[in-house]
């Protein structure tokens, strides 16, 4: 994805890039609570298996947040906005040309 973000829509993304992890955190910790609630299973299969969902999930992590620049913003938007990590309500403050490239790169088929 090429292209910079506008500048106004570059001040919304730096904080909603700040909100979205904390929702993608707090859904790992809700991932992590169902799965050591499961006291029919040994300690050390829930131990496991969150093991597991951390790595998995951190890798998320990276690839959503991390590297976080102008430059590549429209690419982590999509990852937010495929994850439906901002609300309705975050996601319209930003431009219509922004959404519509989101929406755009969203839609394509993968090849």
């Amino acid at each position: 994805m090429e292209g910079d973000l506008p500048e106004s829509d570059w001040k919304i993304l730096r904080k909603l890039h700040v909100l979205a992890l904390e929702r993608f955190c707090q859904r790992i910790l809700t991932d992590i609570d169902r799965i050591n609630s499961v006291a029919s299973q040994r300690a050390h299969t829930r131990y496991l298996e969150i093991f597991k969902l951390i790595e998995e999930q951190d890798k998320e992590i990276e690839w959503i947040f991390n590297d976080f620049n102008r430059s590549n913003a429209v690419e982590h938007l999509c990852a937010m906005q495929s994850r439906r990590l901002l609300s309705e309500e975050e996601y319209s403050q930003l431009s219509q040309e922004t959404r519509d490239q989101i929406q755009w790169f969203l839609e394509e088929p993968l090849t």
